[in-house]
């Protein structure tokens, strides 16, 4: 199959999802540890299939009217990724161990009539390194989903944000700073591959009411050099993204997630010199995400979901090796979540994705051919608030 390799920003989202404070209602001191189980499957028409079971633990500390909030989370991983053998060779690839663990921090300043939000994050190297590496040949291209798996290096960053109140409405400008030493490892000897800094900067526009909230995000992230063996090799292209998210309702609840992400140039090495690239090596992104929460009794809820990506291909000509044809995925869920007390809950998921990745494949004419992969996942879990 051919997939050219990609690198991916580890962005900095705890900053917009957590820091912004103002869209969270008041609420007392709350503490929650969720932990469960996760089976991931997956097939494909081509050479990859695999499965993965993903025991993760969760832990989340709120202080009184949200300004602080800890969180902390890990998981346990069996994987077995398969390339078959089609006559292009194949290989095996099984591994069980813990994946990095990933530790938060946002709090909350006022400041006269501005807020003002820090948030750190914090990745601890608790995982595999070589891992995604070689559960590549056997799984979902990485320009699909991220690895569910973590094995990436120490790695921080921290944005910060401030903003005003307008009425319901509040508008938010953040800034921040990421450093991994490892980000999606995908190329080369991962033991010594530098990727360098990231800046990013955006823009939060967001109107919260008793029963509604709509809010939109703007951010761009910019790499700096990174480097293989301590010589010049890559820059990540610059990046913008576009994000919506709106909920209404109380008892019944409208969710909609929706994204556009713009790809500039990247710089590859030519004679250890950084050189635009001649076309773009990602093509641009859109995902939207409707899903709707219901009641089914007192102590259950339930949440159905529907996933729309389309991945347009990049700007290579499909003779060059860095083209990729991109691709979409369809995907549905359901979800359900059952009050077992005042303080414990248990949870279940059910997921379902098609997914097409255009023209990753030689047939047996020399011709490309699209690559279909049927991805099922089911998890359980239980939860325990105080």
């Amino acid at each position: 199959m051919r997939t050219p390799t990609k690198k991916k920003v580890w962005l900095a989202a705890l900053g917009f999802t957590l820091g912004m404070s103002w869209l969270a209602p008041s609420v007392s001191a709350k503490a929650e540890v969720e932990y469960g189980a996760v089976y991931d499957s997956w097939t494909s028409n081509f050479q990859a299939s695999g499965s993965e079971v993903l025991m993760p633990f969760h832990f989340e500390f709120k202080a009184p009217n949200g300004r602080l909030q800890v969180t902390a989370s890990t998981a346990f991983v069996q994987g077995h990724y398969l390339q078959k053998d089609l006559g292009f060779g194949g290989s095996a690839f099984d591994g069980n161990r813990l994946t990095d663990t990933l530790l938060g921090l946002a709090y909350s300043i006022p400041l006269g009539s501005f807020s003002s939000t820090l948030a750190l994050k914090v990745n601890l190297p608790t995982g595999d390194k070589r891992w995604e590496q070689q559960q590549l040949p056997g799984n979902i291209p990485i320009i699909f989903e991220s690895s569910r798996y973590r094995g990436r290096g120490f790695g921080f960053d921290g944005m910060y944000g401030i903003g005003k109140q307008f009425g319901d409405w509040n508008l938010s400008a953040v800034a921040g700073y990421l450093y991994s030493s490892s980000v999606d490892s995908v190329a080369g000897s991962q033991d010594v591959v530098d990727y360098g800094n990231y800046t990013v900067v955006g823009l939060v526009l967001g109107r919260r009411t008793a029963s509604s909230l709509f809010r939109v995000k703007a951010l761009d992230s910019i790499a700096q050099d990174s480097k293989i063996d301590g010589a010049p090799a890559f820059r990540v292209p610059t990046r913008t993204v576009l994000d919506l998210r709106w909920e209404s309702g109380k008892t019944t609840r409208f969710l909609l997630d929706a994204g556009y992400s713009i790809y500039g140039k990247g710089k590859l090495v030519n004679t250890g010199v950084y050189g635009t690239e001649l076309n773009g090596s990602f093509g641009d992104r859109f995902y939207l995400a409707p899903a709707l929460e219901y009641g089914a009794g007192p102590k259950v809820r339930l949440t159905t979901g529907l996933l729309l990506k389309s991945i347009a291909a990049n700007g290579y000509d499909e003779t060059y090796p860095l083209y990729n044809g991109g691709g979409t995925v369809v995907g549905a869920s359901q979800g359900l979540k059952w009050k077992m007390g005042n303080n414990t809950y248990t949870s279940y998921s059910l997921g379902y994705n098609h997914i097409t990745n255009n023209q990753a494949a030689l047939d047996s004419t020399g011709s490309l051919t699209d690559v279909t992969y049927n991805e099922v996942t089911f998890g359980t879990g239980v939860g325990y608030q105080w």
